[in-house]
């Protein structure tokens, strides 16, 4: 068991030290009494029990004793990174130092024992798989507590890009577990950006985007978005042209996928956009008006002041050419 100090602040720094005692087996946290985390307070902005009485359990788990939170804020995607084989080399030589975060859930496995849920640790649990044996302090947590302190855990994280952690709040934001005026402050994003980026929750899901992501530092958060854009106002096209670059080139993945399926589109789109930019000029008695039609919107200039007589031949040329609105 970890004892904590009067102050808070006292364990945060001894986990962030890698100081912590030897790991209790799996099996004798039954009998255990009741124990809470003291980040859990730091996390929801609220002590739970007085400082002197907190503990923390520490459980040495087998891997098929673990499964991922809903809500875990590592893609499974971010395994293929640099930063992940430096982890497993660095655990695999010396151990895992920093313990996970989990909670008890009311599963057990094949043979009887407890299963828990990973609520923050992900990367260090994947790098312990040869070893089968992952350290993690246990915690008492609703889903939003589990979130709330996910985040904070990890708000020392420099290293998440603006595109993985989108991937990560996706599943946040689709089951509304925290507002978005909440959640941009936990992981300081402007209001404004986070409220662009849920927008597009439902093109990321419905179109099951994951599958082009197999390296999310690889993919710049703005190319997607602007690939969104193009599918709010043409998502046919869009879908269309994702399925295509799909089949014909199926290595192609992050954001190169993303802009190559831009680029698609947009050279769809070029030819309809020329076609529909009309310009002509009719020739009046006393100037030339010039009329252009860019996609539905029309606007007339002239090269003089045009008469009550020029108003009138110009509105007839318009009729005989079909451009007018007829009465009915």
């Amino acid at each position: 068991m970890v004892k904590r100090n009067n102050n808070a602040s006292s364990l945060l720094d001894r986990l962030k030290a890698n100081s912590v005692e030897p790991a209790k087996p799996a099996h004798e946290t039954s009998a255990e009494k009741r124990v809470v985390n003291p980040v859990v307070g730091l996390a929801i902005g609220e002590r739970k029990v007085p400082a002197l009485s907190e503990q923390v359990a520490i459980l040495q788990l087998t891997h098929d004793q673990v499964r991922f939170f809903k809500y875990h804020d590592r893609h499974s995607a971010s395994l293929n990174t640099d930063d992940f084989q430096k982890l497993k080399e660095s655990i695999k030589e010396n151990g895992q130092h920093t313990p996970g975060f989990v909670r008890k859930t009311k599963d057990t496995t094949e043979d009887g024992r407890v299963v828990y849920e990973l609520v923050s640790g992900r990367m260090r649990f994947e790098a312990t798989r040869e070893l089968n044996v992952f350290k993690a302090f246990l915690l008492k947590l609703d889903d939003t507590q589990a979130v709330e302190l996910m985040l904070s855990e990890n708000a020392e994280r420099r290293n998440i890009t603006p595109f993985e952690r989108y991937m990560s709040i996706v599943p946040i934001l689709k089951d509304g577990i925290m507002k978005q005026v909440d959640l941009a402050a936990k992981i300081e994003w402007d209001k404004g950006n986070l409220s662009k980026a849920a927008k597009s929750i439902d093109f990321y899901l419905d179109l099951n985007l994951e599958r082009f992501v197999d390296d999310p530092h690889k993919v710049k958060l703005n190319t997607f978005l602007s690939l969104h854009q193009l599918y709010v106002s043409q998502p046919e096209i869009t879908a269309v042209a994702i399925d295509d670059i799909a089949d014909a080139k199926p290595n192609l993945k992050n954001g190169t996928f993303f802009q190559a399926v831009t680029k698609a589109v947009k050279k769809v789109l070029e030819p309809k956009l020329e076609k529909s930019q009309d310009r002509h000029v009719v020739t009046l008695s006393g100037c030339d008006a010039t009329i252009e039609n860019k996609n539905g919107q029309f606007s007339i200039s002239f090269s003089g002041v045009p008469s009550f007589d020029d108003l009138t031949q110009l509105a007839q040329s318009l009729r005989d050419s079909d451009s007018l609105k007829q009465n009915t």
